[in-house]
């Protein structure tokens, strides 16, 4: 995968350090624990709605200037930061008396859901009310008959199920090759070859990838290309060869926020301009011993592409 080069390496400038926090522009993941997504943090003035899976829609225009690794908190449609951590126990749960907690063993429990007072109905107007997250949890916890005679454990795992549907809360993350991978692994593995973080970082170390290497890649899930224009830090040269009209790692690159300092590493080039001449001589080869396709041949089929046709197929 390494090549050696008499060409210099090293860059006429030095790139950037990546920023503390999301600037404007920024592209970084909110981590819900289960679910990733991707935001991008909206320009000020530009509250454009970006929807969350089933959390519904919010204005990303918080995320701005918001350092990585901070707890965020969705209310009201707007990204806030909570200086708590991801899960708070909504109540201070008092240690019991050995007595008392030998009668609290879930055995009196009914699951015929009748011991909720609260209504969806009245959840929804104490949302019309502006009523945060731990309001609704509290009332819930409240008109709950069963809530009293569970466990401590079955308690805090009430309340910490309830505290993740209507209290949602994330981490924010700066996309980098491994939180990139995590989230495409999750979403869709499939598509991105079941690709791992752990995988990845195995083929950057046995390819020995480093800052100011000459690298040589055929990459189809554009992944490992981020991966590598991020390791290598804007030294060396990568030369990426793709076999698509256009290189499919536009889409993947933008979510790493590279500046042009870090890409300028990074060249691409067709594989048809390669592999095309040797590609067609090989095919010519195996349609000489077709009869079939000889004689189609000798019908003029198929049709013989025009020279602007040749340039757009490839």
């Amino acid at each position: 995968m390494e090549t050696d080069a008499s060409v210099s390496t090293q860059p006429s400038h030095s790139p950037s350090t990546p920023s503390p926090v999301v600037r404007e522009g920024d592209i970084c993941i909110v981590d819900f624990g289960e679910t990733l997504y991707f935001l991008r943090a909206c320009r000020a003035g530009k509250d454009n709605q970006i929807k969350l899976g089933q959390k519904g829609k919010v204005y990303t225009t918080g995320l701005i200037n918001m350092p990585y690794g901070a707890v965020i908190e969705v209310k009201n449609s707007r990204i806030v930061r909570t200086e708590d951590d991801l899960i708070t126990p909504l109540l201070n749960l008092e240690e019991k008396e050995e007595e008392e907690t030998e009668k609290c063993d879930n055995r009196n429990l009914v699951d015929d859901n009748k011991s909720q007072k609260t209504t969806m109905d009245d959840i929804n107007k104490l949302r019309e009310e502006g009523k945060t997250g731990q309001d609704i949890v509290s009332q819930l916890v409240s008109n709950s008959t069963s809530f009293s005679g569970k466990t401590a454990f079955a308690q805090a795992k009430y309340i910490k199920r309830k505290l993740k549907k209507y209290l949602p809360r994330a981490r924010v993350l700066r996309c980098t090759s491994a939180t990139v991978c995590d989230l495409y692994f999750k979403k869709d593995a499939m598509r991105y070859m079941s690709l791992r973080p752990d995988s990845l970082a195995q083929i950057l170390s046995y390819a020995n990838v480093y800052a100011g290497a000459q690298v040589l890649t055929f990459d189809t899930i554009s992944v490992v290309t981020a991966s590598l224009v991020e390791r290598m830090g804007g030294y060396g040269r990568i030369l990426n060869v793709f076999s698509s009209q256009d290189p499919p790692h536009k889409e993947v690159l933008s979510k790493f926020n590279f500046d042009y300092k870090r890409l300028d590493v990074l060249k691409f080039v067709s594989a048809y301009e390669i592999f095309g001449e040797g590609a067609g001589r090989e095919v010519k080869d195996l349609d000489a011993c077709d009869d079939e396709k000889q004689k189609l041949k000798g019908q003029g089929w198929p049709v013989p592409l025009m020279e602007h046709t040749k340039e757009v197929r490839m």
